[in-house]
């Protein structure tokens, strides 16, 4: 962060006012990143994102080893470091982000949708990461912060619908920094 930002606002002229958005793990990191930096962003979107990350910690992992990563590199082992692992998860640092906070967050529920092929089969990532959408909205809304969300059902995690997502979250997004 203390090497993009001013490369930002050198090479793109960009000022103080800034939001952050992602997908999937970049949803993670936009969410995390806005709890645990709240003054450096006005307003965060997180499209499919792993938001929860101690819900299901061997979720997580097995998305790193997937990526043939040590899944333990990361933040340790999640019970003996648990406390590694909320420092950076975003449900556990909603109550830094202050009241009125602007998110928006976004996921299906791992059906084919509307923009998936008729031979699409049930994306269970996407599933389980609906279940962390939902925890995440109630507590962010509990919190009171600001929170539009687009739980829509069925959907998977594919491009089409973050595109279509981002599209809906930009007023949000660009409102605070205009």
């Amino acid at each position: 962060m203390a090497e993009l930002r001013p490369l930002l606002e050198r090479a793109l002229r960009a000022n103080g006012r800034r939001a952050v958005a992602g997908l999937s793990m970049g949803g993670f990191g936009a969410l995390s990143y806005a709890a645990r930096h709240p003054r450096l962003f006005r307003a965060a979107a997180s499209f499919s994102g792993v938001i929860h990350t101690t819900l299901d910690p061997a979720g997580v992992q097995g998305i790193l080893t997937g990526q043939g990563a040590d899944p333990t590199a990361l933040w340790g082992d999640p019970a003996a470091q648990s406390a590694l692992w909320d420092a950076h998860n975003p449900y556990a640092l909603i109550p830094r982000l202050p009241r009125g906070y602007p998110l928006y967050l976004a996921c299906g529920n791992g059906t084919p949708g509307p923009l998936d092929p008729p031979d699409r089969p049930e994306d269970t990532l996407e599933r389980g990461l609906g279940e962390m959408a939902q925890r995440y909205v109630r507590r962010a809304r509990a919190h009171g912060l600001a929170v539009t969300a687009h739980l829509y059902g069925p959907g998977t995690h594919t491009w089409p619908y973050w595109e279509r997502e981002l599209t809906r979250a930009l007023p949000l997004l660009t409102a605070p920094i205009a």
